[in-house]
């Protein structure tokens, strides 16, 4: 069976937003990365936005998600509650 999400069709821009996404989630930072002529913190945040809610960059971002979750064998589930039994260490 062929993985229709390797035929998703995005630009370069929009993959490399999608790989910088994947880091922090932050949106404006990654739309910055991708189009560094774009300067004002809130035309990224506008732009990412709606970007985000592009069908095609949303399933890029949850292939690029998938593949490292499968590849590293950790999600972000595993990552959170390893920050919550550090925060609940130091708290003692």
């Amino acid at each position: 069976m062929a993985d229709d999400s390797l035929n998703i069709e995005l630009t370069e821009r929009q993959k490399i937003f999608c790989r910088e996404y994947i880091y922090d989630w932050n949106g404006a930072r990654s739309y910055r990365v991708a189009y560094p002529d774009v300067k004002k913190d809130e035309t990224a945040r506008a732009a990412a936005s709606r970007l985000l809610t592009n069908d095609n960059v949303k399933a890029h971002i949850e292939k690029i998600q998938s593949d490292l979750e499968k590849i590293a064998g950790i999600s972000r589930l595993k990552i959170l509650n390893e920050h919550f039994k550090v925060i609940r260490e130091l708290m003692l």
